[in-house]
């Protein structure tokens, strides 16, 4: 099975390098970012460059950078929000974005 994720890599990085965009240096800026946020470095089990990898691959990185700052403002706001497993409240988050964005423009919010 290793063999099929040294593949699956190999083929995100020279796609990416086709887009002259190192996605290796995004990565790693991500997580960086990331495992230096207090509540995220943490986490059970960890963020790692894969799981970080997989997020950039289908979020976009920007899209990924704006939202882990609204995530968060959201969690200093109450610190009782804390969690035990940050990789899925991360992914809850960036799958229900969409949800709130719709609420907001029903309402006029948006």
């Amino acid at each position: 099975m290793a063999g099929h994720d040294d593949l699956y890599r190999e083929e995100i990085l020279k796609a990416a390098q086709q887009a002259n965009v190192n996605k290796k240096d995004v990565v790693e800026r991500l997580l960086k970012k990331i495992n230096e946020t207090r509540f995220f470095k943490d986490s059970k089990p960890a963020i790692d460059f894969e799981f970080v990898e997989h997020l950039v691959k289908t979020y976009g990185e920007k899209e990924l950078r704006q939202e882990l700052n609204k995530m968060y403002v959201w969690l200093l706001a109450d610190p009782r929000r804390r969690k035990k497993n940050y990789r899925r409240f991360i992914v809850n988050w960036l799958n229900n974005k969409d949800k709130r964005f719709y609420v907001e423009w029903r309402r006029g919010d948006y």
